[in-house]
């Protein structure tokens, strides 16, 4: 597969597990004419040249390219067909066709013969100066065309795939001369099943932007990366081919980036366009989200991932190319994304970024006790002689008085608070006196040069009594593993600090740039505090996805409102049923997640 992977193209929604599988229809190489079932006819037998990962095609005739397909079948409403290529110089054709025989049965009568669904792909979707990914829904909305497929009956006329059969191919009877590389193409879910990249640099991006990054020398790109270098306001970005629809609070933005030498600025930013409708009032418009990217976060040495919540876009505002606003709700369907400094700066911004890409929220590992970790600190009590030995998977800590131990491994990620909880797994041991244990969390706000910039702490309280341990602290008996979960925010932590090797405060603002964590107890002098520690972790409090059609009516109407009001659903998965749960249920109602 190529590297110069421009514009990528897929619908985000919520995945179910059963769709979780892509299926390689082709990826083309020199080895295609030889595989199963892999077949050139008609002028692509003689007009096709393969590459070491595609196929050039060059013809005024009719001909195609086709492979068979192991059984596959699928539902055609939850994959769509994604074709990656670049136009070749010489081409004048509008379109070329791509298309998949449904096998319907054992072709014994009516309805259970063959049939072929074909797409017309437009030409112009497509560039000579780099690859582009164009996805089609494989649902009756985006086929053109179905024919009998040459067996003895034909199929049920529906997409219901059983796919035996793919193939790519030039316009019947027009002659008009299709040059066109072809690199892959695959059938995947509906929904985002793995990172999905927005901008993966390196065929022609850096052929201009609006502001100073239309300026000469302002861009650069190498061919895995995009350099930048302006001292004044300015953007560059694509549209995406098609509406991208994607829940916000499932996904988050991550930016592979380093500094170049010179950056006196503190931040970029990237953009996304939410479009909301047809752009016939307002609230059927467009409307961005910018997403600052903090350049404390990053070094000249190496690329640094940073992560930022899709959910917590700021800076909202009218798209400029939009008539109406949007509804001035996060709830994407995404049409464009760019890249910008900072209005009215002057500093140089001087960055490289390599990509970036939409990427599901996961669990975020603090600490497993199962492998050596980097940067692993202890202090106080806990740096005394066997007060930590660590077992196959976990770490069994017995001292007096008050000590921690922590990890620091020199990486930062941020965190989305609001979503986030922390989830701690142990026991209390026999012979604990301490009635319970903080983890601290470290949020790094920037470059520590001003009140604000720096670092703070936030300590979380857990109770000895939640992991086995009577209300005193004591225990009678050592019970199992328990797993307990504590959010972010709503209580939130029990007391904030400026940290400790910080000369200034940071923002007291929960708004993670997390780089170190610490697990204290909180033992007086010369109490005894006995855990063991199997796991820290942040986890995602994601959305509950549900269908909306709570009536089972087949229809998504006002009757689905008026029975979620009646019995609220806690679908924000935050412990309560309130206006945001209500909003929620709209969402889905609007981006029809599968459930």
């Amino acid at each position: 597969m190529h590297a110069m992977k421009a514009i990528t193209l897929a619908a985000t929604l919520a995945c179910p597990a059963a769709l979780a599988q892509t299926i390689n229809v082709v990826d083309f190489n020199t080895a295609f004419p030889s595989e199963p079932g892999a077949d050139l006819f008609g002028s692509f037998a003689t007009d096709t040249a393969l590459g070491s990962d595609s196929i050039s095609i060059d013809t005024t005739g009719f001909g195609g390219a086709g492979i068979g397909l192991a059984a596959a079948d699928f539902d055609s409403n939850a994959y769509q067909v994604r074709i990656r290529a670049r136009l070749l110089p010489g081409n004048v054709a509008d379109s070329f066709a791509v298309g998949f025989v449904d096998n319907d049965g054992d072709d014994s009568g009516p309805g259970l013969g063959s049939e072929t669904w074909e797409w017309r792909i437009p030409t112009d979707l497509f560039s000579e100066a780099e690859y582009t990914d164009v996805v089609y829904s494989l649902g009756s909305t985006g086929i053109q065309r179905r024919q009998a497929d040459g067996s003895t009956n034909d199929g049920d006329g529906v997409p219901n795939f059983g796919g035996a059969f793919f193939l790519l191919q030039s316009e019947f009877e027009i002659r008009d001369r299709l040059a066109i590389e072809v690199d892959e193409i695959v059938l995947e879910p509906v929904c985002l099943t793995a990172d999905y990249y927005v901008a993966d640099f390196g065929g022609g991006f850096s052929a201009g932007g609006f502001g100073s990054f239309g300026n000469e020398g302002a861009l650069t790109e190498t061919n895995d990366s995009l350099q930048i270098n302006v001292a004044s306001f300015g953007g560059g970005g694509r549209s995406f081919p098609e509406q991208t629809d994607f829940d916000p609070l499932q996904y988050r933005l991550r930016v592979q980036a380093r500094l170049l030498p010179g950056n006196g600025a503190t931040q970029f930013r990237v953009v996304l366009a939410d479009s909301d409708g047809d752009d016939s009032a307002d609230g059927l418009g467009t409307e961005n989200y910018e997403y600052p990217v903090n350049t404390a976060l990053l070094n000249t040495t190496e690329y640094t991932d940073v992560f930022i919540p899709i959910s917590s876009g700021e800076n909202r505002q009218q798209n400029f190319n939009s008539d109406f606003d949007g509804d001035e709700v996060i709830n994407f369907g995404a049409s464009e994304w760019f890249i910008q400094s900072t209005f009215d700066s002057t500093d140089t911004l001087a960055v490289e970024i390599r990509e970036i890409a939409i990427v599901p929220i996961e669990t975020t590992p603090g600490f497993d006790f199962n492998v050596p970790a980097a940067g692993l600190f202890t202090y106080g009590s806990f740096s005394g002689p066997m007060a930590i030995m660590q077992t196959g998977e976990s770490v069994v800590i017995t001292a007096a008085s008050f000590g921690g131990l922590g990890e620091n491994d020199g990486t930062t990620q941020e965190i989305d608070a609001s979503s986030t909880s922390l989830e701690v797994t142990g026991r209390a041991l026999m012979g604990n006196e301490a009635a319970s244990f903080n983890v601290i969390l470290l949020d790094r706000d920037g470059d520590d040069s001003a009140e604000g910039t720096g670092d703070e702490e936030y300590q979380f309280q857990f109770n000895m009594v939640d992991f086995g341990a009577n209300p005193d602290g004591s225990v009678d008996e050592e019970g199992e593993l328990i797993t307990v979960l504590q959010p972010l925010t709503d209580p939130g932590p029990v007391f904030r600090q400026q940290g400790f090797n910080s000369l200034f405060d940071g923002d007291m603002i929960q708004n993670y740039g997390l780089y170190q964590w610490q697990f204290a107890s909180n033992a007086t002098e010369g109490q005894e505090f006995a855990f063991e520690l199997v796991n820290i972790r942040l986890v995602q409090r994601l959305p509950l996805v549900i269908d909306p059609d709570l009536d089972a009516s087949g229809v998504r109407d006002v009757f689905d409102v008026i029975d979620f009001i009646l019995d609220p659903i806690d679908l924000t998965n935050d412990g309560v049923t309130d206006a945001d749960d209500v909003e929620r249920f709209f969402f889905l109602l609007k981006c029809a997640c599968p459930s």
